[in-house]
């Protein structure tokens, strides 16, 4: 592996009160660095790591994340998404539509 010295580790901002954004722009930056940086696929989950930081740790620790596991990055990134991005509650949508009034 090639390292490029002068492109830092992009870091999660956990902070950021728009979890959406805070994750797909890591995603694209930890991307980009990747490529940069030509790491290999079985190396990938040690940048998440380490760009993730306590929280990130927190979170493989509590998905158990095993070897095969380390070794497929879709599914990594799927682990962060799913943590970090909400997903719609159609039950409370539906209740809100109802709810709602046509004004004319």
């Amino acid at each position: 592996m090639s390292f490029v010295p002068n492109v830092p580790l992009p870091m999660l901002q956990w902070d950021n009160p728009n979890k959406r954004k805070a994750f797909l722009e890591w995603k694209d930056f930890l991307s980009s660095f990747i490529v940069i940086n030509n790491v290999q696929k079985e190396q990938i989950y040690n940048y998440m790591l380490l760009s993730s930081g306590s929280k990130g740790r927190d979170l493989f620790e509590a998905k158990q994340v095993s070897t095969e596991d380390k070794a497929n990055p879709d599914k990594l990134w799927s682990m962060f998404e799913d943590y970090m991005v909400e997903k719609p509650n159609k039950w409370i949508q539906r209740i809100e539509l109802q709810g709602m009034t046509l004004i004319y």
